[in-house]
């Protein structure tokens, strides 16, 4: 569920959230409902959007296929309810424990339809989505995902 507030919306819980992320114990942690995976760390630090996807891109973590999420994905490991919390940087982000992240915010995949100069972003630690300058001054963190593997 979105709820949209001016130029900023915010998402909340879906209790389908509880147990859906598994640690892989690789790096990787896969979401039990859609088969993606998903890295559990960060990039570590504050990057440009096009420095965030080159680095989801050229990650070859068990297998290449990585990419910068949409912001509709970011939003699909939010927990608006707060009952799913782990620290990044000095606040709380509302997503599975599994997850160990160094920042607040996340570059998605998303540019803005109105300006596209903009991508969109998700700050894990209020819902909210915003979009921000696709310039190397603008900095946020990447959070990887591929798709499910194919059937064997």
């Amino acid at each position: 569920l979105t709820v949209a507030a001016g130029s900023h919306s915010v998402v909340v819980l879906r209790a389908s959230l509880i147990g859906r992320f598994r640690d892989q114990g690789n790096g990787i942690i896969a979401d039990q409902k859609t088969g993606f995976q998903w890295t559990a760390s960060d990039n570590a630090g504050d990057i440009g959007w096009a420095a965030a996807d080159r680095y989801c891109r050229e990650l070859d973590l068990a297998g290449p296929g990585w990419r910068l999420p949409t912001v509709a994905e970011l939003e699909q490991i939010y927990d608006g309810s707060g009952t799913l919390t782990v620290p990044c940087q000095d606040l709380r982000c509302e997503v599975d424990p599994a997850f160990r992240l160094t920042g607040s915010w996340y570059w998605s995949s998303d540019l803005s339809d109105e300006d596209a100069s903009l991508a969109w972003y998700l700050a894990f630690h209020q819902a909210g989505r915003g979009s921000a300058s696709l310039s190397a001054e603008q900095t946020g963190r990447a959070l990887c995902v591929r798709p499910p593997p194919p059937p064997r």
